[in-house]
């Protein structure tokens, strides 16, 4: 990946919801081609972190400056990102081989 930010191993499990507030107003985040998207970390840059799920299988996403990319662990058959700080770190989950490890 190039886009910025760094994937390594830690534990954290963070639920949300899929829109952005941008004072009273909600925006809806959802990635192209998804049938469900889930945004459960943002920094204070803005930077968003979630998951998202098309054709059956789960990915991660950043969501900056309003273009999406998608986070997937090598080797894993699904990957959650669950959370971001300032310094574009994203922390959260991968599955592989039927057993979910940690990921940052």
């Amino acid at each position: 990946m190039s886009v910025g930010f760094r994937i390594g191993f830690a534990c954290v499990i963070v639920f949300g919801v899929a829109s952005q507030s941008r004072g009273d107003i909600l925006t809806p985040i959802d990635v192209p081609g998804s049938t469900e998207t889930v945004a459960v970390g943002i920094n204070s840059n803005g930077e968003i972190a979630g998951r998202y799920t098309s054709g059956g299988v789960q990915h991660g996403f950043l969501l900056s400056g309003g273009a999406f990319s998608t986070i997937d662990y090598s080797g894993a058959t699904d990957t959650t990102a669950v959370g971001i700080n300032a310094g574009r770190d994203i922390v959260g989950a991968h599955t592989n081989g039927g057993v979910q490890m940690a990921m940052s």
